[in-house]
């Protein structure tokens, strides 16, 4: 059996929002980053008060100090994720994003590409994994082949797709 599918960018995290944290480094990176970017703007804000206060300013003097500190930490914030987003995506029509070929057989899987054709034994296969709108073919804890459901004509054709994937992945363990 032998089907054609697109994976987008889309595709792609979409996967690395189902598997969390597990994804690497650039997650756990950009959380780490807020999270101190937050305490420092948090330390800023609570000083500026603090001094303001010992200094006789009233209270209202003061907010528009922290109003600036949180603007500034939500731009940060926001600077830091679409970085990480974009440093850490594949690339159009290299190795995980574009047109793949699946073709099933007795043997294994074989998925080729615009550059590449990789043939995986069933054994490879740890787990298959399905969301609404994905079937993840897990090779390790955070690496899977992503098939989009929108990639098959039918509810039925995706079915059988997925039905022979882990018959023939359990029959290989």
């Amino acid at each position: 059996m032998k089907h054609s599918v697109e994976i987008t960018i889309e595709d792609f995290w979409a996967f690395s929002d189902h598997v969390g944290s597990r994804s690497g480094p650039p997650r756990n990176l950009s959380l780490t980053a807020n999270v101190l970017l937050f305490a420092a703007f948090s330390y800023t804000a609570v000083h500026l008060i603090e001094t303001g206060r010992t200094l006789g300013y009233e209270f209202g003097d003061w907010v528009a100090g922290p109003g600036i500190i949180v603007l500034l930490f939500v731009l940060a914030v926001f600077v830091n994720w679409k970085y990480a987003r974009t440093a850490y995506s594949p690339k159009p029509d290299r190795y995980v994003l574009g047109v793949k070929l699946f073709d099933i057989s007795d043997k294994g899987l074989t998925v080729s590409g615009k550059r590449s054709v990789t043939d995986y034994e069933w054994s490879a296969i740890v787990s298959v994994d399905e969301t609404d709108d994905h079937l993840f073919l897990f090779l390790d804890s955070n690496v899977a082949l992503i098939v989009p459901r929108r990639s098959f004509a039918s509810t039925s054709e995706y079915d059988e797709f997925r039905s022979q994937v882990e018959e023939l992945s359990a029959e290989a363990v």
